[in-house]
């Protein structure tokens, strides 16, 4: 049906952009639709003049009539380190450690198997996220993901195993080696973007979420228990 009033932008959830648009609007609705975006109302339906689309988390507010000076976008960022948890697959400790551990096979880590790095359980990732996403305090800067205490990446396999009731002996993928496995190991070409955060300590400081939001991390025993049983359910 024709409609003659674009609905209210508090009709629609989630974040909110309203961007300008040259006319004809047809074009640009089509750009955005062929990257996911679905159509939510068009005004007036035969020749758009603005339109509301979402998808992606994101509602946006095409307006081809626009005659004012670019607003301001509100955002924040929740800065996360590297993933484990449930879940999790292409990650560093994800796909090519856990099942390793699983069947007390040796485990290869990058860097150093033996200096502090901090790694994200996955569920503090979606739970930090989500508060940032609903509290007002959170729009204007970035946020670290609460983290367990960082500890070496020795002692985050043997907390896996610990919790597979396995042993594990650890030792390091050369820096060298990452382009020849990178070859025939997809994951690894991921991983050699990264590698020089496990050659030198990589350690995150949350106070500031934890202080305003009144969040914590997962203790790693926890969410090392938790990965395992999630891998063995799996498979």
């Amino acid at each position: 049906a024709r409609m003659t009033t674009l609905p209210s932008m508090s009709e629609f959830t989630g974040a909110q952009v309203v961007l300008p648009g040259s006319q004809p609007l047809s074009p640009t609705i089509n750009f955005f639709t062929g990257l996911g975006f679905k159509v939510r109302a068009i005004v007036p339906a035969d020749d758009p003049a603005m339109a509301v689309l979402s998808g992606h988390g994101v509602t946006l507010r095409l307006d081809g009539n626009a005659d004012v000076p670019p607003g301001h976008l509100r955002a924040t960022l929740a800065r996360a380190s590297d993933f484990y948890g449930p879940g999790v697959l292409g990650s560093a400790m994800g796909e090519r450690v856990v099942p390793r551990v699983l069947a007390g096979k040796k485990v290869s880590v990058l860097g150093s198997a033996d200096l502090p790095h901090s790694f994200s359980y996955m569920p503090d990732v979606v739970r930090t996220m989500a508060t940032l996403a609903t509290d007002e305090r959170a729009w204007g800067r970035a946020w670290h993901v609460p983290n367990a205490p960082a500890g070496t990446q020795r002692e985050f396999v043997a907390a896996l195993a610990a919790a597979a009731g396995t042993e594990v002996k650890v030792s390091t993928v050369p820096h060298v080696a990452l382009s020849a496995l990178g070859l025939v190991v997809p994951v690894m070409r991921e991983l050699k973007e990264t590698w020089y955060q496990f050659a030198e300590p990589f350690v995150t400081d949350s106070t500031a979420t934890e202080a305003t939001f009144g969040l914590a991390a997962t203790g790693l025993a926890e969410g090392a228990a938790a990965t395992v049983r999630w891998w063995r359910d799996r498979h």
